[in-house]
């Protein structure tokens, strides 16, 4: 055996002698990888990597598995060797997503020297990710996939497409994301209406993919979902029984409000305080009675209830399978406010048919907001739906802002009161009430009254009528703006003065 040092190395390699093993000796940059990787020759790659790490790169940061890659193999022996040397690399820890100077990986330089797809499919088994900085021609990867390995593309929706391909609208050095693992719908979808990513994948499919592999590929539980959630029938039905549900329960809270503030349920503050008034004041504070006909009521939105949006996210659940349905944050919250509204309607189903004015009100006021909420959110995919809750979340940014911006005045009247009313034992809530709701010193100062929960009720009722103004108002901008927009569009299409003369 010949020791020899690196520089002595490069020449005997550029000599084409056989090599056994080398120690270094000096640290000068050489070319010895590239002329082995490129040779293809087992013998010298394994002498190489006794000694030098399998991720040591050149001046231009490419790797032993760029130049392995960057030559193109068609004949049998060439392909044979090529396989020999990604193995002994992969066994020696080759990383396969380090990227060049350029921002290419191995897999990008195996594409685009179009490689057999059996060598694509060996470096994505050791660890090449299908998304590199560049993104570069991973349409094209997957397009090859499909057509040779559909098996493969049906495991990676499984796990969760990062396929990358270049936006149309803001040029050809960005790139969006194609995840399927999050349900299909991202936020980039609502903005960018002109160029439906997962669209053009399963454009890919039906023009690349062999019959069974085509067959297997629609088949999977995200493309099944994907193609009925896109289907005018799915949300015409879906978006039928959520606006059903949405005006009944705003119904339903109306009569909530009635009840928390009619007469039965509360004296007049005006009224003269005797002890007659006080003991019947109390009888009736502990039970608000509720008609036959409200308690019906309720039976009847709690079956809705049941039947309606419970039973459609059940089908939607079966459809995409369990695993799926729940990589969605939102449907949890669905269910969450589902169970918490189920909870408080039940008090109206029972012998006494009466609510209790504690934690029933303002619990079925917080289910209700919240399950609106998560219902607009699960309606996202809606274009037009998508348009005005992003609006109507700038709009709560807008007075979350003014809210922090006002809250100093806010805490400054809180504590100066609080000084001022340091001997009367009055309670931090009941200090709070005084200063935002329309009680009084005397009010506050009657703790059998059950202002805590009247007052959380309150406050959630007027969120609910709020939230279904900006909702609204959010809807009538949205559909005025689409409305717009295909006026432009036809404009530009026909370039017809009657167009333009309907959008002006």
């Amino acid at each position: 055996m010949v020791v020899l040092g690196r520089d002595a190395f490069d020449k005997v390699v550029k000599r084409e002698n056989d090599v056994i093993a080398f120690t270094v000796f000096d640290t000068t940059d050489t070319y010895s990888m590239t002329i082995i990787a490129k040779s293809r020759n087992v013998k010298k790659l394994e002498a190489y990597l006794q000694v030098i790490e399998a991720n040591e790169s050149d001046s231009e940061k490419n790797t032993a598995l760029h130049h392995l890659l960057s030559v193109g193999c068609f004949c049998t022996n060439c392909v044979k060797n090529l396989k020999n040397c990604l193995e002994i690399l992969f066994l020696n820890n080759a990383d396969p997503n380090l990227t060049n100077e350029n921002g290419l990986a191995p897999l990008d330089v195996a594409i685009k020297n179009v490689f057999p797809i059996e060598f694509v499919k060996l470096l994505v088994d050791n660890g090449a990710k299908l998304v590199s900085k560049t993104g570069t021609s991973n349409r094209n990867l997957m397009r090859q996939l499909i057509k040779h390995s559909p098996k493969t593309v049906y495991e990676m929706l499984d796990e969760g497409v990062r396929l990358k391909e270049p936006s149309i609208e803001e040029g050809s050095t960005n790139w969006v994301e194609l995840d399927w693992s999050h349900l299909i719908y991202t936020k980039e979808n609502w903005a960018n209406t002109g160029h439906w990513r997962e669209s053009a994948f399963l454009y890919d499919v039906i023009q690349k993919g062999t019959p069974q592999g085509k067959q297997l590929i629609l088949t999977h539980p995200l493309v099944k979902a994907f193609l009925e959630r896109k289907s005018p029938k799915y949300w015409l039905s879906f978006g039928g029984f959520y606006c059903t549900w949405i005006t009944i329960t705003f119904i339903l809270y109306l009569t909530f409000i009635w009840t928390l503030y009619n007469d039965s349920c509360r004296y007049s503050r005006n009224e003269t305080l005797t002890e007659d008034t006080i003991l019947m004041y109390e009888e009736e504070q502990s039970r608000c009675t509720i008609s036959v006909f409200e308690t019906v009521l309720a039976y009847l939105i709690l079956v809705l209830y049941l039947l309606g949006p419970v039973g459609l996210e059940m089908m939607e659940m079966w459809t995409m399978k369990p695993k799926a349905y729940f990589q969605q944050w939102t449907n949890y919250i669905f269910f969450l406010s589902s169970a918490l509204v189920m909870v408080t309607l039940y008090p109206a189903l029972r012998e006494k048919r009466s609510y209790h004015l504690t934690w029933q009100y303002p619990s079925a006021a917080i289910g209700m907001l919240v399950g609106s909420l998560s219902i607009l959110i699960q309606m996202s995919p809606v274009p037009f739906v998508a348009l005005y809750l992003e609006m109507l979340f700038k709009t709560f940014e807008r007075i979350v802002i003014a809210v922090l911006i006002l809250s100093p005045l806010f805490f400054g009247f809180f504590f100066s009161f609080r000084i001022l009313l340091t001997k009367e034992h009055i309670s931090w809530f009941q200090l709070m009430t005084m200063i935002v709701g329309d009680s009084n010193y005397e009010d506050m100062m009657d703790e059998d009254r059950g202002l805590f929960y009247e007052i959380v009720a309150y406050f959630f009722f007027s969120a609910f009528i709020l939230l279904v103004i900006i909702v609204v108002l959010n809807l009538l901008i949205g559909l005025a703006r689409g409305q717009l927009k295909s006026c432009e569009d036809q404009r530009v299409g026909f370039g017809n003065t009657t167009f333009e003369r309907q959008c002006q």
